[in-house]
Formats: C-alpha cells, structure tokens, sequence
C-alpha cells in the first residue's frame, strides 16, 4: 500500500487495515482503512455489494 494512502486514510500510526481491492471507497472514506466499524456493508461479508471495482470515471458504455 502506498505511504500516501496510509497516511490519509491509515490509523494514527499510517497503518491501513483496508485497501480498495478489499473494501468500496465509501467504507475507506468512512474509516475503515483506519481500522474504524463504519455503517456501510461490508463487500466482503455483504456479497450483494460492489468489493470495491474502480469506478469508471462516469462514462457510459
């Protein structure tokens, strides 16, 4: 994981418990990354959930 994320969205101590390929960027956005129980479902344990596929920008098609 890249120094950068984890030091945006890590714990205090820059260490991410969640990455994107793991987790939807709304969870990490929430605290996730940073360890922290956030209210959105889980992608890993909620299979109906995106598990966090890139967004494509907003272009159709």
């Amino acid at each position: 994981m890249p120094a950068d994320f984890r030091r945006v969205h890590g714990d205090e101590d820059d260490r991410a418990h969640r990455c994107p390929e793991c987790d939807s960027w709304v969870r990490i956005c929430e605290g996730s990354a940073a360890g922290k129980d956030v209210d959105t479902p889980d992608p890993q344990t909620s299979p109906a959930r995106n598990a966090g596929e890139p967004w494509n920008g907003g272009l159709s098609g």
